[in-house]
């Protein structure tokens, strides 16, 4: 097939078949002296301009040459429908195409509208300064070299977080597998020195099984907190209170704790495992910290616009304000080591779900008397 280009080097039409490596461009237009005065307009000197007359030779060029916009000129406007414009996007061999249309001006304005459902960016009057129109292309052209260069950077980026999960993945195994023989080995020792134990001995072979146990809860953690900073399921219909008494039969309460929420909640359109996991955090956080006979805590939303905001209170011991950003660091838990029964990411883990959700997790807190953890979610 033989196609007409234009370039800045060259003040008339030429017919070459060599591959371009730059992003170009396309008039489809059968009116040869309207498109010359087009193309010329429209050439620039990173720029060559293909013209082509039929909507074949306008494929032809999209599925083998690099190409940013595709302007169409009124001849062809009769001819074009959702699914032409929707088989040239298909045919392009980038997916960012712009199409663009150069009309009469006297161009129904019910009918232009009907070509911006169907895909069409721009529509622009034939009769524009030409300056206007060749800024407009530029535009075009310069979201097409952005979302180009965004989508290799997320590329890029997806590779180093498979690459990342890979490594955390194999060292926690390869660490994992050591500790294990270590707790084997305590259980051991103690199976053989048998009833001839010492008091001093069995208190350190206990020390080494818990902190192995620990590590290895640690290595847990870690994994976990990956994979919840990683993983991208699907919204759905989230019933929140149906999802409390949910996580209330899952997490065994104890006698002493009593929680309380309303009985009417929203329904969110969302993904269920991310808000499963900042509820359950946020309610077993407030258990855990907990140093009053009788538990209590209160579930309690607001409706705004945009967002609801959650609440998670307690009347446990609360949080000294020096503390209050440290409790959302990795590994950081207010009790000392060998009291707690966690890692200490269950709020970094909270922090991090509502971040990405673009919400935010707030603490409000009274030494003594306990805290209130408020988080936003995205309607």
């Amino acid at each position: 097939m033989d196609v007409l280009t234009f370039t800045q080097n060259s003040p008339s039409f030429s017919k070459v078949n060599s591959e371009v490596h730059q992003a170009h461009l396309v008039f489809l237009d059968d009116c040869q002296s309207c498109s010359q005065d087009v193309c010329r307009m429209l050439v620039h000197d990173h720029r060559t301009v293909y013209q082509v007359n039929t909507i074949d030779e306008a494929h032809q060029i999209l599925r083998t040459t690099r190409c940013s916009v595709l302007v169409v000129g009124r001849a062809y406007l009769d001819r074009l429908s959702a699914d032409t414009i929707e088989q040239f996007h298909s045919s392009s061999v980038m997916n960012d195409l712009s199409v663009v249309l150069l009309v009469d001006k006297t161009e129904s304005q019910d009918r232009l509208l009907h070509y911006y459902d169907w895909g069409v960016v721009d529509i622009i009057p034939d009769c524009t300064e030409s300056k206007i129109i060749q800024t407009k292309i530029a535009l075009y052209e310069t979201l097409f070299y952005q979302r180009n260069e965004l989508r290799e950077v997320n590329e890029r980026l997806q590779n180093a977080n498979n690459q990342l999960e890979e490594y955390v993945y194999i060292v926690s195994h390869d660490l994992k597998a050591p500790l294990r023989g270590l707790s084997s080995l305590a259980q051991f020792i103690e199976d053989e020195i048998g009833e001839t134990i010492t008091t001093e001995v069995q208190e350190l072979l206990e020390m080494m099984k818990a902190r192995t146990d620990r590590m290895q809860q640690m290595i847990d953690g870690i994994l976990h907190y990956s994979r919840m900073s990683n993983v991208n399921s699907l919204k759905e219909a989230v019933d929140v209170k149906q999802l409390i008494i949910n996580i209330i039969d899952l997490i065994s309460l104890p006698s002493n704790v009593r929680i309380e929420f309303p009985d009417q909640l929203p329904v969110l359109d969302t993904e269920k495992i991310k808000f499963h996991e900042v509820l359950q955090n946020l309610i077993l956080n407030a258990i855990k910290h907990n140093d009053k006979p009788d538990v209590q805590i209160t579930i309690a939303y607001k409706e705004f616009p945009d967002h609801f905001e959650f609440s998670v209170a307690d009347n446990g011991k609360g949080i000294k304000p020096e503390h209050r950003e440290k409790v959302f660091g990795l590994f950081q838990t207010l009790l000392p080591k060998e009291k707690s029964e966690g890692t200490g990411l269950g709020l970094t883990i909270v922090k991090k779900i509502v971040e990405q959700q673009d919400g935010k997790v707030m603490l409000d807190s009274d030494f003594g008397k306990g805290s209130t953890f408020r988080f936003t979610w995205k309607k």
